[in-house]
């Protein structure tokens, strides 16, 4: 069962309270701050997904009406029916991927359509610069940055904790994509410091309703595959798994090591709250 609720009963719901400079023509086009990579993110418990500093709805209880827009005059080329904001929004991305890779271009990009209503027709001229932190008229009003944490280079493999601010970590408020090499994973009560420690993990089964398993039928040239609550994961995007090329549909494609690949995946899911 989905963890989340109903904030926006309908696409208007959502659409009335977007601010006119972050919709361009049809399609919203909400910025976030740069330092927010591509990837699912929570902002003040309510699920985004982020591409290219854009964030969209990706609550599944919800429902989108999503197009793909191409740069070039936009107008949309392909547009879906209302349905399911995860489900839409990755039938869109895989289409704008698979597309652009074709032309070898980045002239498409994914956006909710807005209809007549709540288009801008220029009067207030589109800008690429984030909602204030202390506005965010979508999401609350705590909208926060993941402070910059500097890790001293250590000799020995001991885990330490770092230190915590305002009774907040990077993960349980912060987007996954703080995870990683230079940063800390936090799993429950346990502190990961790398992908390849949370792979480990799954594989004792220290992480609950969280396993790695192998991935069988040569799916995509994929080792292993993530499944939370023994589904498949990420949920709806059933060919991601630990290869590079597969694991780059959601921005997991870490190193050519299957086994970081697949540990970026559950660090996903430990961020929407899973695997605890």
């Amino acid at each position: 069962m989905s963890r989340w609720t109903v904030r926006f009963a309908t696409p208007e719901d959502y659409y009335r309270l977007v601010p006119a400079q972050h919709i361009n023509s049809n399609w919203v086009r909400e910025p976030v701050v740069s330092w927010q990579q591509n990837g699912p993110v929570i902002i003040n418990d309510y699920p985004w997904v982020v591409h290219e500093n854009v964030r969209h709805r990706f609550n599944p209880k919800e429902t989108c009406r999503f197009d793909m827009v191409t740069r070039d005059g936009m107008y949309a080329v392909v547009s879906w029916d209302e349905g399911p904001c995860d489900t839409t929004y990755n039938q869109c991305a895989d289409h704008r991927n698979r597309t652009n890779w074709q032309n070898n271009s980045n002239r498409n990009f994914c956006a909710e359509r807005v209809g007549a209503r709540f288009r801008n027709d220029g009067r207030v001229p589109y800008s690429s610069l984030p909602t204030a932190p202390d506005r965010d008229l979508t999401g609350g009003v705590d909208v926060w940055a993941a402070p910059e944490r500097r890790v001293e280079r250590r000799d020995d493999d001991r885990r330490e904790e770092p230190n915590r601010g305002n009774d907040r970590d990077s993960v349980r408020f912060g987007p996954w994509n703080n995870y990683g090499r230079n940063g800390y994973v936090y799993g429950g009560a346990r502190v990961f410091r790398t992908y390849p420690e949370v792979f480990y993990a799954a594989r004792a089964g220290q992480l609950p309703g969280c396993e790695v398993k192998r991935a069988r039928f040569n799916l995509g040239g994929c080792h292993w595959k993530a499944e939370v609550m023994n589904r498949h994961y990420p949920f709806n995007e059933n060919e991601v798994c630990s290869s590079p090329r597969r694991a780059a549909r959601v921005g997991c494609n870490i190193s050519n090591s299957q086994e970081e690949n697949v540990g970026c995946l559950l660090a996903m899911a430990i961020n929407q709250g899973y695997c605890r």
